[in-house]
């Protein structure tokens, strides 16, 4: 045989052998076992809903969604856009009796239908609607409640417990918000103009002098002659009118004051590095608005605690240092589990003027 023949036939051999074999990655016949086990659950578009619920309300606050974020029932603790739950496998939910408690108590209810579909209510007063993907490993959800504006989110199965590694790990990570502007201030009304001063009315006239009488003649003498009679008074002139009051000005309107609040992107992603010891360094690239990307760097102390949060401790940076990583009003990190090689986990970042933000986090 040819060799060009043996490279047709060889190639037709495979042709032929992936055209028999198509794996089939949908799963079929769901049930409340699809869902089973301690899952990290994060309020995926937290950002979103914060802008729109601060330009609703007009000022520059949020309130971090409940339910599966801010959630006292947590077994991680009420943290914004973050919580952690157990699932029984059977339709019940677990959570904690109280913030900080180890008792568990239930928190919810679910139903998994045949086509992967699912109901999820829990005892906070939250309903979602709910997709199982990936096996059960995730679960993509849609709060259904009216005036929930759309809330989404995924909840991630996790380990029942997480100890520290004892060895050194590094994670990459992102996470996406955004940062509060406060609105211009509106410029200052016209002064209004000044009314026109009347005009002074005319004086009247005086009145004429009355003639002098005549003398009267001598008479002869022995008799003295009559007095001339006075001549009579000239009559007084009319007072002139008075001139009229001329008319206010208008007063010129205020301006406007803008009070809205607008936000900017704030967007970021990096590495995050853990020696094993409980020390960890942290480096940044972060965009703000329609700025460039700015490198910054951190150090601190960490820990892996029981209900698989990593908590990180940021030093304070030496004052005036050229590109020091100001740590962020709020930080949260909930591990997963191993999916192909990688530790997975989910986080949310809530800066010092802004809404919060979700990501998540990756081991290198």
């Amino acid at each position: 045989m040819k060799t060009s023949e043996r490279t047709l036939v060889t190639a037709g051999a495979l042709l032929f052998g992936l055209g028999l074999a198509t794996p089939a990655f949908a799963i079929n016949g769901c049930t409340n076992q699809n869902i089973s086990g301690t899952y990290n659950a994060q309020i995926s578009n937290a950002a979103f809903t914060g802008v729109l619920n601060t330009l609703s309300a007009g000022t520059g606050t949020t309130t971090p969604p409940g339910g599966f974020g801010s959630n006292s029932a947590s077994i991680a603790g009420s943290t914004p856009a973050l919580s952690r739950f157990y699932f029984d496998g059977a339709g019940n939910i677990l959570g904690v009796t109280s913030a900080g408690s180890s008792v568990l108590a239930p928190a919810g209810v679910y139903s998994v239908a045949s086509n992967c579909t699912a109901a999820i209510t829990l005892n906070s007063g939250q309903h979602y609607n709910a997709v199982v993907v990936n096996g059960g490993s995730q679960i993509l959800v849609l709060q259904s409640d009216a005036g929930s504006n759309g809330i989404t989110g995924v909840l991630q199965r996790s380990n029942n417990s997480c100890v520290a590694p004892q060895y050194p790990t590094s994670f990459g990570f992102s996470y996406y918000g955004a940062t509060a502007v406060a609105g211009s201030t509106g410029s200052t009304g016209s002064t209004g103009s000044t009314g026109v001063t009347g005009s002074t009315g005319t004086t009247g006239t005086t009145g004429s002098t009355g003639t002098t009488g005549s003398t009267g003649t001598t008479g002869s003498t022995g008799t003295t002659g009559t007095t001339g009679s006075t001549g009579t008074t000239g009559v007084t002139g009319s007072t002139g009118t008075t001139g009229s009051t001329g008319s206010t000005g208008t007063t010129g309107t205020t301006g406007s004051t803008t009070a809205a609040t607008t936000f900017a992107s704030n967007a970021a992603v990096g590495v995050l590095s853990l020696d094993g010891a409980g020390n960890f360094t942290i480096t940044q690239y972060s965009v703000t608005g329609s700025a460039g990307s700015t490198t910054t760097t951190g150090s601190g102390t960490y820990s892996v605690n029981n209900n698989c949060s990593l908590s990180l401790t940021f030093a304070t940076p030496i004052p005036g240092t050229t590109g020091a990583l100001q740590p962020p009003a709020g930080l949260s990190i909930l591990l997963g589990t191993t999916n192909s090689g990688a530790l997975s986990g989910l986080i949310t970042v809530q800066p010092t003027t802004g809404v919060i933000s979700p990501g998540m986090i990756i081991s290198q």
